[in-house]
């Protein structure tokens, strides 16, 4: 039993309070420079980024458990900042593969979103059968689950970067890539490289919101969409903390 569970539960709800408030507020602008990179850059770099970052996030995770509480926190914030940013681009990237590998196939298109949300939908599943009976443990050190979890993070990055028959190859047409790198390779006065990925960026943000504005089904439901996600987040994050109050265990929680 905990001797102060009102203040640690106060504590936590504190700490995932501001760490979701840090994860929305990174994802919204992540999201919109890993669009262009996605075309710009191609698919390939945005996911082995992501997978890179994996290492380095669970890697930060393995150290929290070794360090002072106020370096832990800190510890917390930062790979939450790394996770979103890099993950962001994630499911765009996958889904552009996917209209990639049906170009002329356009009828199995949406066959392919759908086994990439099976899919994405089961590793939530495996993860939950992973994780419950750790938490189960009750372990007051999780550096036997961290330090694991970074030596696969690293096999994953090797296995899908290097290994000949498993690597991820890029999917974006050479002549896209090419029609991209005309249009930011003009010659440009010094200095001015940064302004012009950014007016890129804006613009290429703008032309992406008129395309969405120009369906009304699309937009009106993309808006419930928002303000139903908005409502079950903030409950759920909360109803975690709820559970635990009134004294269910924190795997079951």
């Amino acid at each position: 039993k905990c001797m102060e569970k009102d203040v640690v539960l106060g504590k936590t709800t504190r700490i995932n309070g501001l760490n979701g408030w840090i994860a929305a507020f990174f994802g919204l602008f992540a999201v919109f420079v890993a669009g262009q990179l996605i075309d710009t850059t191609g698919r390939r770099p945005v996911l082995i980024a992501f997978l890179s970052s994996n290492i380095v996030v669970k890697a930060l995770l393995f150290v929290s458990c070794f360090v002072p509480y106020n370096v832990f926190v800190a510890f917390l914030f930062l790979q939450n900042v790394i996770e979103v940013a890099f993950a962001a681009g994630v499911e765009p990237a996958l889904n552009s593969m996917i209209a990639d590998r049906s170009r002329g196939n356009e009828d199995i298109r949406g066959d392919g979103f759908a086994a990439l949300g099976v899919i994405m939908h089961l590793s939530d599943v495996l993860a939950f059968l992973a994780g419950y009976p750790v938490l189960r443990l009750h372990l007051t050190d999780y550096s036997v689950f961290w330090g694991p979890l970074t030596l696969v993070s690293i096999i994953a990055y090797i296995v899908f970067n290097f290994v000949p028959c498993s690597a991820l190859t890029e999917t974006l047409p050479q002549s896209d890539l090419l029609a991209d790198e005309d249009e930011t390779d003009d010659e440009e006065p010094a200095g001015s490289k940064v302004k012009q990925c950014f007016s890129m960026l804006c613009s290429e943000t703008i032309a992406g919101f008129k395309m969405v504005w120009a369906d009304p089904f699309l937009i009106q439901f993309l808006v419930i969409w928002a303000i139903t996600t908005m409502a079950m987040t903030g409950s759920w994050n909360l109803s975690t903390q709820y559970l635990l109050g009134l004294g269910y265990e924190q795997a079951n929680a």
